[in-house]
């Protein structure tokens, strides 16, 4: 089951995907230069994650960016997403600042950010891996699985190469590209021990939905695919 964690406005900042549309937006916001240093000793990294990521530039990019990343599927049956929260996140890769003559950068992390928002009236769930890339001084944001998925990035990794491909198989449909995740929702009580989730996907055209069981295993997780079912 994921650890995320999260803040609070006014104790700590939040997590969120983020792709800004050119390298110079990016380079100016995060104060990037072409000299950086190491941070004061006791420089607060994790308060400085924080601020950055409640700053009101910062919702803009989140707001737009969460709706610009909706899949054709679901954006075709309702055009936008309002977001209501997004303090929740599961660090990939801690995130560093670095100085930047008179200003601190980020120099590098990771992370998913889980975001509710409300979508045609209803609340559910967003999630999206983030990656900061120096090179460019950008953010690149990948979307992840909707809805209340209930794992970290390993296990939906493990997860989708599990349960696809078995879909595919079933809905007779060779494209990849032709497979959209609609929706995650829970089948109960998550626990260290495990817990099942309902997926429902779009592939080749065809809806489907198929049980992912999740049970501990030594050090590690159990995933199976059942019951799948295509329109």
């Amino acid at each position: 089951m994921q650890g995320s964690r999260v803040v609070h406005q006014g104790r700590a900042g939040f997590f969120h995907r983020l792709v800004f549309a050119a390298a110079g937006v990016g380079a100016a916001f995060w104060g990037m230069a072409a000299h950086a240093q190491a941070v004061p000793p006791g420089f607060d990294q994790q308060a400085a994650f924080n601020r950055l990521l409640l700053s009101p530039t910062m919702q803009t990019f989140i707001a737009t960016n969460v709706n610009a990343l909706e899949n054709p599927v679901l954006k075709a049956e309702c055009p936008s997403l309002k977001v209501l929260e997004a303090n929740r996140y599961d660090i990939v890769q801690r995130p560093v600042f670095e100085q930047n003559g008179q200003s601190v950068g980020l120099k590098s992390g990771v992370w998913v950010s889980m975001v509710k928002v409300e979508r045609c009236g209803q609340p559910t769930m967003r999630r999206l891996l983030i990656k900061y890339e120096p090179d460019q001084k950008r953010f690149q944001a990948i979307p992840l699985l909707p809805g209340d998925f209930r794992g970290n990035l390993q296990l939906e990794v493990d997860a989708r190469r599990i349960v696809i491909p078995g879909v595919m198989a079933l809905a007779k449909c060779s494209d990849g590209k032709q497979v959209f995740a609609l929706d995650v929702r829970s089948g109960g009580p998550s626990t260290a021990e495990g817990w099942s989730e309902s997926w429902r996907l779009q592939t080749c055209g065809r809806k489907a939905t198929v049980t992912v069981l999740y049970r501990k295993v030594g050090d590690g997780m159990d995933i199976t695919g059942k019951d799948i079912k295509v329109e």
